[in-house]
């Protein structure tokens, strides 16, 4: 009894302590000192590095933050944030945009780095830290004091409701009562008015808002009528996910704030009330819950005493039964003696196991001529045949496929007395389907050591079969067309040459281009451009022969491989070819033209090795397209002419002269037109893109230098950079590239398409140059480009050649406000473990292991743990090289934040790229 009285004892409190006036407001409390706050050195050592810190206000939530009359954002929540700011000496700089679409959208991309109020909830844990809730919110009815039909929330069923548009609440209200009539408003003082005015029955607010506005606007005629819900949206301060150390700072300063104080602040913009408002719903639960509660408990003693009553009765059934118990083991230990004997010498002795893995093993056995005497009952969940039907009929259900050849071998020598290793077969099934079994048999020996037949299990891996084509068919073929791939390509074409060789034939290679691709994936969007590529190969497949082989190279870019043979039958294929893939392709309602043009190279005049031909045949390409031929033969005058490295040395050296000579005087864009005979070479930069895997939007691009040489044509970095840093002309070209960059950000800034950050490379030579550091923030402060719209990238080796020094220089970029990436991180970088040492913003991973994603596990596994191990410690993760929407999907399913590819965009001239932002729309979820 001393327990029941126990538990209704907390229920009759709850009951008695139900708040009979709705208010959010802090009650008076004794006053408290002010609590001092206490930095530990690392924050110190944060805030003297972030001086000043961007916040945004919700210009639309009184009394909390609003805009008043002047075009001022003040409330509640503003004072607190002054308070804090005083407190900590934090200089806060308010964004100057007060809508909540345009506020949450800006602290999404880091354009402000704290929003003073917001609703922690799940999603938005990924881009932000939050405090612990400072703003107390409940949702109240609010209804003309005239109006007595509204007491209580159930009320408003039926009724016309005023609900502000863009707020979650709406929701939830038109689900819990879908038979309101909603009074659609854009602002909560809208929502009142109409209620005022009798154009809607009541309105659904929260309460510090509605209190609030009914004083300033005299709505003398309104009061709250009942509680919708209680405090069901808090409202704490949201902190950029990448700055741990100032959500802590600022959950000090809210720590700091005294009780007076906090009251103080709300009285200053919430009036003191003395509506009562009964919450009949709350009440009601707790009545109903304490009546259960006592019901639960008469239930309780009453099977209480009856468990008492069975107790006592079963005492005697117990003793008779222990005794019987006793007479039971001693006739068992009689039985058990007797039984193991038998069972030693049962032949069902692995039967019963076998029996249990019915849905995937069958057990059997055979006698000494190889007839199935047995087989046990699960071949029918596997097979589909009854036991009888399956020992007498089992070997016309064997395909004709050759592994099956290897049962009777295998059964021979097992009655030999020879165990064999688990075999494959393949049968039908009583549907008709193919099933693959793994087979085990061992020789059954008699008590002379005598064969005298063999048991067997079979296992169903037809499963793991099919899985394992699966995976071989995406290791070797391109999953959006279906074709082999390059790996598979690679493979088929060194084994036509080893052949060619031996019979001493000729075979001919295609490298096939698309003309107007690129113009479809712009203007109809990639989801067009695969249709286009899965046609195209079929269009191809229809026009070669079934021993011919094609392959899809990546993007737009065809091979196919024509076996025994010559140059007369190549122009045969080529000549097919053109035709049909000059035939329109019919895209949705949408009917395109596309054409394509191909380069061709003969085993053995062009090449002796698969590389060798692959290379001929894309230059030939090349030149048909250049010339608008529709297909080239290889031929040596369309290589390049060659260059001595000697030659090239100084001709680098005269173009950086150049190049830096004329970037005093003349704009980025100027430099464009590669084609312009009257230049004797220079440098070019080209950008490809970063997009974010929120909404695909562009947030930046990397810039690529190149090198225009008047004859060999546009350079890589990979066949000019080395020699620059022989020649020490690498930091001129640096300069160069850093001038370039700054003038084309300014360019794209006017016209307002200047995506939000441009990354420049850094090699390890320069990073250990103070003075390179030191010409580059002067060029920047030249030009007056703003800082946090760079990114210095540095690869992951540079760094770890001296870590020490690479954070030095790290800490004065980030203190001159540009971002730093490392670049190449690969599965085993040392510095994933030194990343809480690194003031780095992004990490990129390297290439290599996102070619091979989603198939390779291995890489797979090692990007997963990358993105946990950055995030771990604040950083954001761009993906490099990523070329497929699988490899997309993965990496959004992953968590990763931006990705940088050929999926999107090949690097591209400044014009190209200024194109690119034009033509696409790239949005972000605004929705609250």
């Amino acid at each position: 009894m001393y327990s029941i009285v126990q538990l209704i004892i907390p229920f009759i409190f709850l009951f008695l302590s139900i708040p009979s006036v709705a208010a959010d407001i802090s009650n008076d409390k004794a006053s408290e000192p002010i609590r001092s706050i206490t930095l530990n050195p690392k924050e110190q050592k944060w805030l003297e590095k972030h001086k000043k810190i961007r916040i945004a206000f919700d210009g639309d939530f009184p009394p909390f933050s609003f805009v008043n009359e002047k075009g001022i954002v003040e409330g509640v929540a503003v004072e607190i944030i002054s308070l804090i700011s005083r407190r900590l000496g934090i200089d806060f700089e308010i964004y100057p945009h007060t809508e909540w679409s345009r506020v949450y959208e800006a602290a999404v991309t880091r354009q402000t780095d704290v929003v003073a109020t917001m609703v922690n909830r799940p999603e938005r844990r990924t881009w932000f830290f939050f405090t612990q809730p400072y703003l107390n919110k409940s949702l109240v009815i609010i209804t003309r004091k005239d109006n007595f039909t509204i007491k209580r929330r159930t009320d408003i069923a039926g009724k016309k409701i005023a609900l502000v548009n863009n707020y979650q609440y709406i929701d939830r209200v038109r689900e819990e009562f879908p038979s309101i009539k909603i009074h659609a408003v854009e602002s909560f003082l809208e929502g009142l008015k109409a209620v005022a005015n009798r154009q809607a029955d009541a309105a659904i607010t929260f309460t510090g808002t509605g209190h609030f506005l009914i004083d300033k606007h005299q709505l003398n005629d309104l009061n709250i009528a009942a509680f919708y819900d209680h405090n069901s949206a808090n409202e704490s301060i949201a902190i950029r996910k990448d700055w741990p150390e100032l959500a802590s700072i600022l959950q000090k300063g809210l720590d700091s704030l005294s009780s007076d104080e906090k009251q103080a602040i709300f009285e200053k913009w919430v009036p003191k009330v003395e509506t009562v408002v009964t919450d009949y719903v709350l009440i009601g639960k707790i009545v109903a819950a304490f009546a259960l509660v006592l019901l639960i408990m008469l239930l309780w003693i009453i099977q209480v005493r009856r468990q008492n009553r069975r107790i006592e009765q079963s005492k005697d059934e117990v003793l008779l039964v222990n005794q019987q118990l006793v007479n039971l083991q001693n006739e068992l230990e009689n039985l058990v003696e007797q039984r193991t004997a038998e069972l030693k010498a049962s032949e069902q002795k692995y039967r019963s196991l076998v029996e249990n893995l019915r849905h995937e093993y069958f057990f059997y056995r055979q006698d000494r001529s190889g007839l199935l005497t047995y087989v046990s009952p699960s071949v029918s969940k596997i097979l589909g045949y009854n036991v009888e039907e399956f020992i007498v009929n089992h070997r016309a259900f064997l395909t004709d496929n050759p592994a099956n050849l290897n049962i009777d071998k295998n059964t021979d020598l097992c009655l030999k007395g020879m165990p064999q290793p688990p075999y494959e077969v393949e049968v039908y099934d009583s549907n008709g389907y193919i099933h693959w079994l793994e087979v085990m048999d061992s020789p059954v020996f008699d008590q002379n050591g005598q064969c005298i037949g063999v048991d067997g299990i079979a296992h169903d891996i037809t499963e793991r079969k099919e899985t394992h084509e699966l995976l071989t068919s995406l290791s070797y073929y391109d999953d959006l067309t279906g074709l082999a791939n390059r790996r598979l390509f690679a493979d088929r074409l060194q084994q036509a040459i080893n052949l060619a060789h031996r019979n001493k034939a000729s075979i001919t290679l295609f490298y096939l281009d698309l003309d107007k691709f690129k113009s479809i994936n712009d203007t109809l969007g990639h989801a067009a451009g695969d249709e286009v590529l899965k046609e195209t190969a079929q269009k191809i497949l229809s026009a070669i022969r079934d021993s011919d082989i094609a392959a899809r190279m990546g993007g737009d870019e065809f091979v196919i491989l024509l076996p025994d043979s010559d140059a007369q039958a190549a122009i045969s294929v080529a000549d097919k070819l053109i035709k049909v893939l000059q035939q329109p392709y019919y895209i949705g309602e949408q009917m395109l033209t596309v054409g394509s043009s191909i380069g061709i190279s003969v085993y053995p005049n062009n090449g002796t090795d698969g590389d060798s031909l692959i290379n001929h045949a894309d230059t030939a390409m090349y030149h048909a397209k250049k010339e608008k031929l529709g297909y080239a033969f290889y031929s040596e005058d369309m290589q390049p002419a060659f260059i001595s490295s000697e030659q090239l040395t100084e001709d680098l050296a005269k173009t950086v002269k150049h190049c830096l000579r004329i970037s005093r005087i003349t704009s980025a864009s100027s430099l464009e037109n590669t084609q312009n005979p009257g230049m004797n070479g220079h440098f070019l930069i080209y950008y490809q893109s970063r997009h974010s895997l929120i909404n695909s939007d562009i947030i930046g691009f990397e810039s690529l230098v190149r090198w225009y040489h008047p004859e060999q044509g546009i350079l890589s970095p990979s066949e000019f950079l080395p020699l620059a840093e022989k020649a020490g002309l690498i930091d001129k070209i640096t300069d160069w590239v850093v001038r370039q960059v700054c003038s084309q950000a300014l360019a794209w800034e006017k016209i307002n398409l200047r995506p939000a950050k441009i990354s420049i490379n850094l090699s390890i030579n320069q990073i250990q140059q103070q003075s390179l550091l030191e010409r580059i923030l002067r060029d920047i402060d030249n030009f007056g480009v703003t800082p946090n719209w760079l990114e210095i990238e540095i690869k992951e080796s540079t760094i770890m050649q001296n870590i020490d020094h690479a954070v030095d220089i790290i800490d004065q970029l980030n203190a001159a406000g540009l971002s730093v990436a490392i670049d190449d991180i690969s599965s085993d970088s040392p510095i994933l473990e030194r990343l809480d040492s690194l003031p780095v913003q992004t990490i990129k991973i390297d290439r290599a292991l996102i070619r091979t994603l989603p198939v390779n596990i291995e890489n797979a596994d090692s990007v997963i743990s990358i993105i946990n191990k950055a995030h771990a410690q604040g950083k954001a993760v761009t993906a490099e090289g990523v070329e497929s929407e699988n490899q997309l999907n993965f990496l959004k399913t992953s968590r990763c934040d931006n990705v940088q590819g050929f999926y999107f965009s090949k690097p591209l001239p400044a014009a190209d790229a200024e194109n690119f932002l034009k033509s696409l729309s790239w949005f972000l979820d605004k929705n609250d």
